[in-house]
C-alpha cells in the first residue's frame, strides 16, 4: 500500500482545503513534517487514517470538524492510494452541522458519507457508496485493520512502543493479520471437524450394522416360536391331516435357544431364549436349521389348496343350476299374465289407427282458419299505416290527403324541396353572424392590448423617477469603497504582525530562561569535569608505567575522587552544545522582535485587542460600502432596462391603433347581411329546419311501410285460397264424411302416447319371454331345485382354512428371509466400514497434533507465528544493534532447549552489559524508544517486502515524535536506520521538533499558522 494524494477540508486544525502530493514526496523518500507545536502536524496522519477507516487512531473521539471553518464549508477528507498495482480513491464526510439551503434560515445536520472508487484512465469506477461497504473493502485492500495500521504504517505519539510492550494475545492478533496464519487456525478447526464427522459416520455405520443384526435376531426368534408351538398349523385346523412338523433343532448344539424354551420366552422383545448380543454367525446357523421346517409346511399347504378348489367348483355348479331353475319358473308366470291382457291390447290398436286417419284432416282445417285470421290483421295494419302518413304530410304543410303508397312518395318529395330552400337561408344567416362576432372579438383584443401598453408606460415612468432619486442617495457611500479596502488591508497586516510579536515575546522570555539554565548547567558540568580530571588520570595510572603528566614511574599519592558527580567528555560536550543552542535560539528571537518593532513603528506598543477592534471596524465599513456599490450598480442596470422597455412599448402601440381602425370599418357589412336574412326567414330558424328534417325522415319511413302493408295484404289473400283447397282434398282422402266425423274419433296427444307405449311394451315383453323359454327348453333341468347352502358352507370353511395357513406360511417365509437379509446386510456394512475406521484414526491423530496435544505442547498456528516473530526480531536486531552499539538484542522468550515453550510469543531484551535477559518494560524511556523503533522497522522490513500472509506490500512508514529523548549519537544512529529503511524502497515521513533532524533531513511538508492566527495551512516546498 502506498499513499499518493491527500486532500482535506475543514478538518482538525485546517479550516480551508489542503492538499499533499505524496508522489512528489516519494522523490525525497525520507522527509520531515515540521511546524509549531499544536499547529496540526499529527492531524495530517489522522486524516489519512480517517479516510481509510472512518476513525481516528487510538481512543480519541471522532470529532474531526475544524472549529475555525466557515459554516458553509463541508468537512471532508480524500485519499488516493495504490494497492496491488491499482489506484483507489476513498472519500469520507463525517456528520456535521451546516446552514440550510439558499433562502432558508437555521442549520441542518449533514449525514456522514463514505465513497470508494478505483481510479482508471477511462474514469473512476465506483466500488462502494456507504460506510458499511467502504470499511471492509479498505481493510481488505490495505491488509490491516485501523489499530494494526497505526502500529505498522502510522506510528502516532506514544504508540511506537505498543507492539513491543503489548501482551501475547494482542501480539498474536496482529501477527495473524500480518502473516495470514489464521489459515492454520482454520486448518486445525477443519481437521477437528473432519475427525468429528468421521466419528459420527463410523457411529452411524456401526448403528446400521447393529440394526441389521437385531432385525435378523427378531426374525429368527419369531419363526422359531411359531414352529415350536405349532400355532395356526394345518394339523391344528384339520385333525385328519398330519402336519409332519419336526422341531429340527439338534439339542446337542448350542444355538442360543434353551431346551425348555416357552412361547413367551422366544418373544423378540424379551431376552430369555435368544440373547440380545447373539452373534451374526449364530443367527445364520439358526436360519439354516429352520429352512427345512418351512419346506415341509409348504407341501401340506398345497394339499389343502387342492381340496379348497374342488369344494369351490362343486358349489359354483350347483349355484348355476339353481339360477336356471328359478328363471324357468318366472318365465312361465310372466307368459300367463301377458295372455290375460291380449284382448285389451287389440282394442287399443283399433282406436289408435282411427285417430291417426283423423289427425291430417283436423290439422288442415286449423291451418285454414289461422290464415284467414292473418288476412284480417293485415287489412287493419294497412289502415293504421295510411293514417300515420297523412298526419306527417299535414305537419309538413301539404294540404291534400294521401290514399295510396304512390301518392305518399310524391307528397314527401314536395316537402323536401320546401325544406331545402329554408335551410339555405338559415346557413347564410349563421355565416353572417359568425363573421360579425369574429371581427368584434379581434377589435376588443386590440383595444385591450393598447390599454395594457399605456398602463405599463405609466408604471415605467414612475420607476424611472424613483430610481433616479435612489441613485443620488447611494453615490456618496459607494465612492469611498477603495479607500476603505486599503484601510482594512493595512489593519489586517498590523493585527497579524502584532500577534506574531506577542508570541515571539513569550518565546523570547522562555529562551532567556532556557539560556540562563543551560549556562548554569554548562558551568556546573565544566567545574565537575575539571575537578574530576586528576582523579580520572590517577585511575588510569599503572604500576611501573610513566605518568602521562610528569613522566614518573612512581605514584606515591594519586588523587582520589571526592565529587559525587562524575562527568566524562561526552557529557561535557553535550552541556556545551545545549548552552550554545539555547544562546542561538535567544539571539534568533531577539532579531525577530527587532524586525517586528521596525514593521509596527509607533503601533508596536498598541495592544493587539485595540488593533483587532480597528480592523473589525474597517471590515464593517468595507461591507457597508460594498453593499452600497452593489446596490447602485443594480439600480443603474434596472434604469437602463426600463428605458429600453418603454421604447419597445411605444413602437408596439402605433400598429395596434391602425389595425383597430381597420377592423371597425370591416364590421358593418356582415351586420347588414344578417338583418336582411332575418327578415326573409320570419319565424323559421335553425331548430324549425332541423325538426322538418326529422319529420321528413319519419314520413319516408311511413310511406315505405304503407307500400309493405299493401304487398303483405295481397300475399295473404293468395295463401288463404291455397290452404282452403288443401283442406278439402285431405278430407276427401281420409274417408270421413265431414270435419265433425273426424273430430268424433280424435284422441288427445298425451292419451295417444300412453296407448302407443302400452302396445309397444306388451309386444316387447311377449317376444322376450318367447325367446328365453325357447333357450331354457334345451337345458336338462332337475325336477326339484338343487340345495346350495351346504355346499357353500363346506367351500367357505376350506377357503378360510387355506387363507389362514397361507398367511402364516407367507409371514414365516418373509420373517426368515428378513433374518437371512439382515445377516448379509450386517456383514456387508461392517466390512465396508473398514476404510472408514482407518480414515477416522488418521483424522483423530491430525486433529490432536494441530490443536497442541503433541510432544511440543504447541498449536500449529502458534508454532507458525513464533517462526514469523523470529523473522521480525531478526530484522529488528539489525537496527537495534546499530542504535545501541551492540548492547541490546531482542529475542522471543523461552529457552530454546525448552521444547514446551518454543511456540511462545513473548519478547525479552538481552543486555550485553549484564549478560541477562530483561522484559521490555524495564528499559528507560529512550531505550524503549530505540527498541520499539527497531521492532517497528523490523516489522516493516518483513511486511513491506510482501512478507505478510496476505501478500500485501506496505511502501510507507510515518513516525510521529519520540526522537527528543535520544542523545546526539543515538539520534544519529536512528537517522541512519531511517536512511537504511528508505534505501530498501520505503517512503518514510517523520514528525519532529528536533532541530538536528530538520537540519539532516529534507522538509517535505511545512505546517504554517494562518496570517490571522486562526487555524493552519500547508506549504509543500
Amino acid at each position: 500500500m502506498r499513499p499518493l494524494e491527500l486532500r482535506l477540508s475543514a478538518f482538525g486544525s485546517y479550516p480551508g482545503t489542503e492538499f499533499i502530493d505524496f508522489a512528489r514526496l516519494a522523490t525525497h523518500g525520507l522527509f520531515v513534517v515540521s511546524g509549531p507545536t499544536g499547529s496540526g502536524k499529527t492531524t495530517l496522519f489522522d486524516a489519512m487514517a480517517y479516510a481509510l477507516y472512518g476513525t481516528l487512531p487510538g481512543d480519541r473521539p471522532d470529532d474531526v470538524r475544524s472549529h475555525h471553518a466557515a459554516a458553509n464549508v463541508d468537512t471532508a477528507v480524500e485519499l488516493v492510494f495504490e494497492a496491488d498495482g491499482r489506484r483507489y480513491r476513498v472519500r469520507r464526510q463525517p456528520k456535521h452541522e451546516r446552514p440550510k439551503a439558499r433562502g432558508a434560515t437555521g442549520t441542518v445536520i449533514a449525514k456522514a458519507t463514505a465513497e470508494l472508487y478505483e481510479v482508471r484512465a477511462t474514469g473512476d469506477l465506483a466500488l462502494a457508496s456507504s460506510k458499511r461497504e467502504v470499511d471492509p473493502l479498505c481493510v481488505q485492500l490495505v491488509g490491516l485493520s485501523a489499530d494494526q495500521f497505526q502500529r505498522v504504517v502510522l506510528l502516532p505519539q506514544g504508540k511506537c512502543a505498543q507492539f513491543l510492550l503489548c501482551n501475547s494475545n494482542d501480539r498474536q492478533s496482529l501477527l495473524q493479520q500480518l502473516f495470514g496464519t489464521r489459515l492454520f487456525e482454520r486448518a486445525t478447526r477443519l481437521a477437528q471437524d473432519r475427525a468429528i464427522e468421521l466419528r459420527k459416520q463410523l457411529g452411524d455405520t456401526d448403528a446400521e450394522s447393529e440394526r441389521h443384526r437385531k432385525n435378523a435376531r427378531d426374525g429368527v426368534a419369531f419363526v422359531a416360536r411359531q414352529l415350536l408351538t405349532k400355532t395356526g398349523t394345518i394339523g391344528e385346523i384339520d385333525p385328519g391331516i398330519d402336519p409332519g412338523i419336526d422341531p429340527g433343532i439338534d439339542p446337542g448344539i448350542d444355538h442360543g435357544i434353551d431346551d425348555d424354551i416357552t412361547v413367551d420366552a422366544i418373544d423378540p422383545g424379551i431376552d430369555h431364549g435368544i440373547d440380545d448380543d447373539i452373534t451374526v454367525d449364530a443367527i445364520d446357523e439358526l436360519v439354516g436349521l429352520l429352512t427345512p421346517q418351512l419346506d415341509s409346511e409348504r407341501a401340506q399347504l398345497s394339499a389343502l389348496s387342492a381340496r379348497s378348489l374342488s369344494a369351490s367348483a362343486a358349489h359354483t355348479s350347483a349355484e348355476t343350476l339353481a339360477r336356471q331353475w328359478d328363471s324357468r319358473a318366472a318365465l312361465i308366470e310372466k307368459m300367463r299374465l301377458l295372455e290375460a291382457r291380449r284382448d285389451a291390447i287389440a282394442r287399443d290398436r283399433l282406436r289408435a289407427e282411427n285417430a291417426g286417419r283423423a289427425a291430417p284432416v283436423l290439422m288442415a282445417n286449423a291451418l285454414a282458419a289461422s290464415k284467414r285470421a292473418e288476412l284480417q290483421g293485415g287489412a287493419m295494419r294497412l289502415s293504421d299505416a295510411l293514417a300515420l302518413l297523412n298526419e306527417i304530410v299535414a305537419d309538413l304543410g301539404v294540404a291534400q290527403g294521401v290514399q295510396t303508397a304512390g301518392a305518399g312518395s310524391l307528397a314527401m318529395a314536395e316537402c323536401e324541396v320546401q325544406l331545402a330552400v329554408a335551410e339555405q337561408r338559415v346557413d347564410a344567416l349563421r355565416v353572417a353572424e359568425i363573421d360579425a362576432a369574429r371581427i368584434e372579438s379581434e377589435l376588443a383584443a386590440m383595444v385591450e392590448a393598447i390599454e395594457r401598453i399605456e398602463e405599463r408606460l405609466n408604471t415605467i415612468n414612475d420607476e424611472l423617477q424613483h430610481g433616479a432619486t435612489s441613485a443620488k442617495e447611494l453615490e456618496p457611500g459607494a465612492a469611498d469603497l477603495d479607500v476603505l479596502l486599503q484601510a482594512a488591508e493595512r489593519s489586517q497586516v498590523l493585527v497579524a504582525r502584532s500577534e506574531e510579536q506577542r508570541a515571539d515575546e513569550i518565546e523570547y522570555k522562555r529562551a532567556v530562561d532556557a539560556a540562563d539554565a543551560a549556562t548554569s548547567d554548562r558551568l556546573r558540568v565544566t567545574a565537575a569535569f575539571v575537578a574530576d580530571a586528576a582523579p580520572r588520570l590517577a585511575a588510569e595510572l599503572m604500576a611501573d608505567a610513566p605518568c602521562p603528566v610528569c613522566g614518573s614511574r612512581e605514584h606515591p599519592a594519586p588523587a582520589m575522587r571526592h565529587a559525587t558527580e562524575r562527568v566524562d567528555r561526552d557529557q561535557l560536550d553535550a552541556a556545551v552544545e545545549r548552552s550554545r543552542s539555547a544562546d542561538s535560539d535567544m539571539q534568533r528571537l531577539a532579531l525577530r522582535l527587532e524586525e517586528h518593532h521596525r514593521a509596527l513603528g509607533d503601533r508596536a506598543a498598541t495592544d493587539v485587542g485595540v488593533l483587532r477592534e480597528e480592523h473589525a471596524a474597517n471590515t464593517a465599513a468595507v461591507g457597508v460600502a460594498q453593499q452600497a456599490t452593489n446596490a447602485l450598480t443594480g439600480l443603474r442596470e434596472q434604469i437602463e432596462r426600463n428605458k429600453c422597455e418603454a421604447d419597445d412599448l411605444v413602437g408596439q402601440r402605433e400598429p395596434l391603433n391602425a389595425q383597430a381602425a381597420k377592423l371597425s370599418g370591416a364590421l358593418e357589412a356582415p351586420r347588414q347581411d344578417a338583418d336582411r336574412l332575418r327578415a326573409e326567414l320570419g319565424d323559421i330558424d335553425a331548430s324549425a329546419v332541423a325538426c322538418g328534417h326529422d319529420l321528413l325522415a319519419i314520413g319516408r319511413g311511413r310511406a315505405e311501410e304503407l307500400a309493405t302493408r299493401e304487398r303483405e295484404l295481397a300475399g295473404l289473400a293468395s295463401v288463404v285460397s291455397h290452404v282452403d283447397k288443401q283442406r278439402d282434398q285431405t278430407l276427401l282422402d281420409s274417408g270421413f264424411a265431414d270435419i265433425d266425423a273426424a273430430r268424433a274419433v280424435e284422441i288427445g296427444v298425451q292419451e295417444l302416447l300412453v296407448i302407443d307405449e302400452s302396445i309397444e311394451r306388451w309386444d316387447s315383453e311377449f317376444d322376450e319371454v318367447t325367446v328365453q323359454m325357447g333357450v331354457l327348453s334345451k337345458v336338462d333341468l332337475p325336477e326339484t331345485r338343487p340345495e346350495t347352502d351346504k355346499l357353500r358352507a363346506e367351500a367357505e370353511t376350506l377357503r378360510e382354512q387355506l387363507h389362514t395357513a397361507t398367511n402364516r406360511q407367507s409371514q414365516l417365509d418373509l420373517r426368515l428371509c428378513d433374518a437371512r437379509d439382515g445377516v448379509i446386510a450386517s456383514r456387508k456394512v461392517f466390512a465396508e466400514a473398514a476404510s472408514l475406521r482407518g480414515e477416522h484414526s488418521t483424522a483423530e491423530r491430525v486433529a490432536t497434533m494441530c490443536s497442541g496435544r503433541n510432544t511440543l505442547n504447541v498449536a500449529l498456528e502458534t508454532w507458525v507465528l513464533a517462526g514469523e516473530l523470529e523473522r521480525v526480531t531478526a530484522a529488528a536486531n539489525e537496527h537495534l544493534t546499530r542504535m545501541t552499539r551492540g548492547r541490546y538484542k531482542l529475542e522471543r522468550s523461552g529457552d530454546s532447549d525448552d521444547r514446551r515453550r518454543r511456540g511462545g510469543l513473548d519478547l525479552v531484551v538481552l543486555d550485553a552489559d549484564t549478560g541477562r535477559a530483561r522484559v521490555p518494560a524495564t528499559l528507560s524511556g529512550g531505550e524503549q524508544f530505540q527498541a520499539s523503533l527497531a521492532l517497528a522497522l523490523g516489522l516493516a522490513d518483513v511486511v513491506s517486502q510482501g512478507g505478510s500472509g496476505s501478500g500485501k506490500v506496505f511502501e510507507a512508514l510515518f513516525v510521529d515524535e519520540g526522537f527528543g529523548s535520544l542523545d546526539p549519537q543515538t539520534l544519529d544512529m536512528a537517522i541512519d536506520a531511517l536512511h537504511e529503511l528508505h534505501a530498501m524502497g520505503r517512503m518514510v515521513g517523520v514528525i519532529t521538533h528536533v532541530e538536528a533532524m530538520k537540519q539532516q533531513l529534507p522538509i517535505g511538508v511545512e505546517v504554517v499558522v494562518r496570517p490571522n492566527g486562526i487555524g493552519s495551512t500547508l506549504r509543500q516546498p
